[in-house]
């Protein structure tokens, strides 16, 4: 059983909640971490438990609130389920109800993605990653190599780094182990028949000594990044968000648009869901021709809004979420 898990926790009352994690189980012995969300406690909790035959009992503990789940384990280990009970302490109301637990797609394997700067420009990449446990098993050592189109300093890189819950650290390595960068973001993982993919931002470091003209390094570089693993043709994608009116005074219509590219064959279709900080901006908006635009004029006065929009992928292309739009709207 040991691997990425996304677990559905359904209360009695209520929408479900989708957590994501990694555990590990050896000799009947189970530790791992797990992303709880919701309330003020939200974050990596730590995860002990056991198994016995095919029934499993966890505990997840996360500053102040801790997780009960006991269940069975299907016969192929790469599904659970069972009751679940959440004592919140002082991060909200407790709950109960039943749990939903499947094996998704290991962050591991070829991968091709983009590094895309501030200034828009995009460097191709690929490579491999694996994923193992660490000893202490609340997380998953990452390793690989990573290589970038056009560049000298990325040409043949290594990757060191760990993923927690969702969370994911790539270190960026020359051959001698030195540092040359770090990409930081955050794991998607879906179905396991599925793609893996790794979305955040990146640094890297400037070089001690100039590049050649002919060989760019991206010495010195940071911007965001886009990686998909695990579903060779699914591509990356990349969004970009503006405003018709920033700042905009109370009342006014302000259009946000957002456009949608991809590293693959196919444009990007599906849809775009806006947000104003976590709350959306509507419904979701479908794409036409990679363009999605809503109008509001609705956003409270005297305060700077984060506007983000967030792409949904399709068959051939990666989700991801757009750059911050710090809407600032006057105060009358």
């Amino acid at each position: 059983m040991t691997g990425n898990w996304q677990i559905t926790l359904q209360k009695s009352t209520g929408k479900p909640k989708t957590e994501s994690g990694f555990l590990a189980e050896s000799d009947g012995a189970i530790t791992g971490s797990l992303l709880l969300s919701g309330g003020t406690c939200s974050g990596v909790g730590n995860v002990t438990g056991t198994t016995t035959g095919n029934s499993v009992s966890m505990s997840v503990n996360n500053a102040g609130q801790t997780l009960s789940l006991q269940g069975t384990l299907g016969q192929d280990q790469a599904s659970m389920t069972g009751t679940y009970t959440l004592l919140a302490g002082g991060c909200g109301a407790s709950e109960n109800g039943i749990w939903v637990a499947n094996l998704v797609q290991p962050l591991g394997g070829d991968f091709q993605g983009t590094f895309t700067a501030g200034n828009g420009t995009s460097t191709l990449v690929s490579g491999s990653l694996s994923q193992a446990a660490t000893a202490q098993v609340a997380s998953a050592s990452i390793t690989g190599n990573i290589t970038a189109a056009d560049s000298a300093c990325l040409a043949s890189a290594n990757i060191s780094g760990v993923v927690s819950g969702t969370a994911v650290v790539l270190n960026l390595l020359d051959d001698t182990g030195a540092q040359l960068g770090q990409a930081t973001g955050t794991l998607d993982m879906p179905a396991s028949t599925a793609s893996a993919s790794i979305q955040g931002s990146y640094t890297i470091l400037p070089l001690p000594r100039p590049q050649p003209p002919k060989t760019p390094c991206l010495s010195g570089q940071n911007g965001s990044f886009c990686m998909v693993t695990g579903a060779p043709g699914v591509a990356c994608s990349s969004a970009i968000l503006i405003s018709s009116l920033d700042p905009s005074n109370p009342g006014d219509p302000v259009t946000f648009t957002v456009t949608v590219t991809s590293t693959g064959t196919f444009p990007p279709t599906g849809t775009v869901t806006f947000k104003d900080g976590t709350t959306a901006l509507g419904s979701p908006v479908p794409l036409t021709n990679a363009v999605a635009t809503i109008t509001t004029s609705s956003l409270a006065s005297g305060l700077t809004h984060s506007i983000t929009a967030a792409y949904s992928g399709d068959a051939n292309s990666a989700p991801c979420t757009s750059n911050v739009v710090g809407q600032v709207v006057r105060t009358p």
